[in-house]
């Protein structure tokens, strides 16, 4: 039982959030010592860290928004965009452009004032044919 403890408080473990959760979860089922109840207690255990992860996911969902309000020039596209990252956080320009049904211009610069406001990574380094991502979300997950 401490060794679960010990790997559920360990931090330095690389694996994504979820998968964490998941062995903690069946873990703490195979070596519950009573019979009657286990299920219910690991059912409390695994919620409460899926309650954490989402709590964690909404802190930087309202973080963002925060920085974004304060694009005044185009903070309904950016708060549009904002949503598109949290189902798809890695992508470019071009899939930018057409989920804001905008031109390229339009979405490049959008992009690079996220970038600019540390909200997205650009990961290739090249002028053109760019790819983002939204860095802190994926965090959660690794």
């Amino acid at each position: 039982m401490s060794d679960l403890e010990k790997f559920l408080h360990y931090d330095k473990i690389l694996l994504p959030h979820l998968i964490k959760i998941a062995v903690a979860h069946y873990q703490f089922e195979t070596i519950h010592p009573f019979l009657d109840g286990n299920g219910r207690k690991g059912i409390d255990i695994t919620s409460q860290k899926a309650i954490d992860s989402f709590q964690r996911i909404i802190r930087i969902k309202e973080y963002s928004q925060n920085i974004l309000t304060a694009m005044v020039k185009r903070q309904k596209k950016a708060l549009r965009l904002l949503e598109y990252l949290f189902s798809r956080p890695v992508g470019d320009i071009k899939s930018v452009a057409e989920f804001l049904e905008a031109d390229f211009s339009t979405a490049k610069r959008l992009a690079d004032e996220l970038v600019k406001n540390n909200l997205l990574t650009e990961v290739t380094g090249y002028k053109r044919n760019r790819l983002f991502i939204f860095e802190e979300y994926l965090r959660l997950f690794k």
